[in-house]
């Protein structure tokens, strides 16, 4: 079982007992859980990343995680990252398979640059973050300044957010082409991550602040072009 810590898209950082739960239902029918967090780093105000790892340690012979910081530092086109196990059989056993396909390679320009970023990168990090902060703040200043009827709970990390337009009452398919067409925009649709993502997309808010300005004026003047009556009522 694979889950995203923190989720992605929806930027939760799972809670000691949500992260026990689903544990104990993995050991229960030996099924491996595998903490996918490579979104650990961008963690927004004082919340706190909360790893699997630091559940109780019966629970090591069942859950793994991994970690690249190719999210953190923008480095996407390096390949490595990191797995973490402490319990010391499921690594043998993890280790055996990497060997027998031969995995686990790196090269010397990665490890430069891995290197860099977590030994220089600290400050750069914590611009990021602020940055990436205040561009939700302009997604959320617009919605509210403009009674968009879209709805969006702030994520405490992550660069994803996951945009609610069922207020506007429209099905999937009209909202990707209300998105495309009128808004001139390309999110991604909510049902990307299963049939419960209807009516949902994610918006990835990583980009400078003045493309997030002019994506959110594309779509506030797309709204202009409806009639408020086909979604206010939805809104309300």
């Amino acid at each position: 079982m694979i889950v995203c810590n923190p989720h992605n898209p929806i930027g939760q950082i799972w809670n000691d007992e949500e992260m026990i739960k689903m544990a104990e239902i993995c050991q229960r029918n030996s099924v491996l859980l595998v903490s996918d967090e490579v979104h650990a780093d961008i963690v927004y105000g004082n919340n706190r990343f909360n790893g699997y790892l630091s559940i109780p340690d019966r629970f090591h012979d069942t859950v793994v995680s991994v970690y690249s910081p190719v999210k953190t530092f923008n480095l996407g086109g390096f390949s490595d990252s990191f797995i973490f196990i402490k319990d010391p059989r499921l690594k043998d056993k993890i280790t055996a398979h990497f060997k027998k396909y031969s995995l686990g390679k790196t090269n010397g320009t990665v490890r430069a640059g891995l290197e860099a970023g977590f030994t220089s990168g600290n400050d750069w990090v914590k611009a990021l973050i602020q940055y990436l902060d205040n561009n939700i703040d302009i997604i959320e200043s617009a919605i509210k300044d403009n009674q968009l009827p879209i709805r969006f709970n702030r994520p405490v990390a992550s660069y994803q957010l996951w945009l609610d337009f069922r207020p506007t009452g429209m099905e999937p398919k009209e909202i990707h082409q209300f998105l495309t067409q009128k808004a001139k925009l390309a999110l991604n649709s909510g049902l990307w991550f299963g049939r419960e993502g209807a009516g949902f997309t994610r918006m990835n808010i990583a980009s400078p602040a003045s493309v997030i300005k002019e994506g959110m004026e594309r779509l506030v003047d797309a709204f202009d072009q409806l009639s408020p009556d086909s979604y206010r009522d939805n809104n309300e």
